[in-house]
């Protein structure tokens, strides 16, 4: 009796495991019951798109994507399969998009534009290029916006994030949901609008002064670019002409600890030489004023041959006397013509 019962028991467990494997099955793997059409689609980025996603139409699966391939002219044919009742047409257009933010895909179908007049796609039929569309490329709308997704917490980014991937994916109820993440968003920008307003201003006048000196900037870079390129052909003389200054810095070096005894003295004696000059500023001066002159006569003197030819014009003696003044004699001067002047 007891063994009977854990038999039933067992054969209730296996019996049960095996429902839940099949209902496993039937969620991850989701076969397409009945009969199914294959199509093919034209796409110039798949984006991401892999065999086995879903293939839906108004939202609701009706077959999978069976391969994706290169073709010869560098365009990728994916081929899908689609339930027979799913109304497809000449008109009818394929597009690739994100079931979620973990990066998985899923390809639509959609009706396209008159549909009402178009032919029906037959089996095994393609859908041109010209009618199907890639998936939106996140990293290109992520780098639009990473400006604004600066001013707002990882929170708010998420939401906005999702926001906009719902609205590009046709879903445009979360563009209300959007307009308001903008809204707060710019609140914050408005915050700060004064001080965007005066680097704008500060901007455009940088750019206004830079535009006006067009040539001259212009000419400085030629001027600079003639500068390098010259710097770059006698690199190696510059790379010699360096050692030889470390030399000579050197030597200036050992010449100056060398004479510094004698600049010392030098510097003590300019200082003692100084308040003399200063002195006789006033007999300095009156000399440098009647040099000209002198120098003129002294010209005068020795333009006759290679020798000097002086003249005793006047004379007058100074002798030494008892006193501090000494004895002047008188002026003694001659009136011939050479003499006037």
């Amino acid at each position: 009796m007891s063994t009977g019962t854990n038999l039933v028991r067992v054969g209730i467990i296996v019996s049960i495991s095996g429902l839940l494997m099949a209902l496993l099955i039937v969620l991850f793997d989701r076969p397409q019951v009945g009969d199914q059409l294959r199509y093919h689609a034209l796409f110039r980025d798949v984006s991401g798109l892999s065999e086995g996603e879903d293939v839906k139409a108004s939202g609701v699966v009706v077959g999978q994507v069976r391969s994706v391939e290169l073709d010869d002219d560098g365009t990728l044919r994916v081929s899908f399969s689609a339930a027979p009742h799913v109304p497809l047409t000449t008109s009818s257009t394929a597009t690739i998009r994100y079931a979620n933010l973990l990066g998985d895909r899923f390809l639509e179908l959609g009706a396209g534009e008159d549909s009402t007049e178009a032919d029906p796609l037959a089996p095994d039929a393609t859908i041109s290029e010209d009618h199907t569309f890639p998936a939106l490329d996140l990293d290109e709308l992520y780098s639009g916006f990473a400006p604004l997704f600066q001013g707002l917490d990882p929170e708010q980014v998420n939401e906005l994030s999702a926001a906009l991937i719902a609205v590009f994916q046709g879903q445009s109820g979360a563009l209300e949901h959007l307009l308001g993440n903008l809204g707060e968003l710019t609140g914050e920008l408005a915050d700060h609008d004064q001080l965007i307003g005066s680097l704008i201003t500060e901007l455009n006048s940088v750019l206004g002064t830079v535009n006006a000196r067009t040539p001259e900037l212009s000419s400085l870079v030629d001027e600079v670019d003639r500068l390098v390129a010259g710097l770059a052909q006698d690199r190696d003389p510059i790379g010699e002409s360096f050692a030889r200054i470390s030399g000579f810095t050197e030597e200036v070096s050992g010449l100056l600890t060398e004479a510094r005894p004698e600049v010392r003295g030098l510097v003590t004696e300019l200082k003692r030489l100084l308040p003399v000059l200063h002195e006789g500023r006033p007999t300095i001066e009156e000399n440098l004023r009647r040099a000209p002159r002198l120098q003129e006569l002294l010209g005068r003197v020795g333009g006759y041959a290679s020798a000097f030819n002086f003249y005793i014009c006047g004379l007058r003696l100074h002798l030494d006397g008892p006193t501090s003044e000494g004895i002047l004699t008188p002026f003694i001067r001659s009136e011939v013509e050479r003499c006037q002047g």
